[in-house]
């Protein structure tokens, strides 16, 4: 596994044990289609029932200051993406939530000083 592999996996590590903190519940993680991936994906309830797709971005402070922070790529395109894999989960699974969102997560991580910062956008 590579070095931005790893940094990856952490981050979605990171993210779930996030999620969990804040009471949503893990349905599946790294759902695949032809269309691309969802990283997470979680219910929590709020004022309703959500279903939450999240996209996490990670990187190491030294990269987030040469190449932008993680949340800054997920672009429209991105969005595209990741809303045709939802789709294909959703009629896959044959389920139509009434409150579904998308969410990121970006992690910020200090090798150094092993801390994290994370920052969760929802309903992009």
């Amino acid at each position: 596994m590579s070095y931005t592999q790893n940094i990856g996996s952490l981050g979605e590590r990171l993210a779930c044990d996030y999620l969990k903190n804040k009471n949503y519940s893990i349905q599946e993680t790294n759902y695949h289609s032809k269309f691309g991936e969802i990283d997470i994906i979680a219910k929590v309830k709020q004022e309703v029932d959500w279903l939450v797709f999240v996209e996490v971005k990670s990187r190491t402070n030294s990269n987030s200051q040469i190449f932008g922070h993680p949340e800054e790529l997920v672009d429209n395109i991105k969005q595209g993406k990741i809303t045709s894999t939802i789709s294909h989960y959703l009629n896959k699974k044959n389920i139509n939530p009434p409150n579904w969102r998308l969410d990121v997560i970006a992690i910020d991580i200090n090798p150094k000083t092993r801390k994290a910062r994370i920052h969760h956008y929802e309903n992009i």
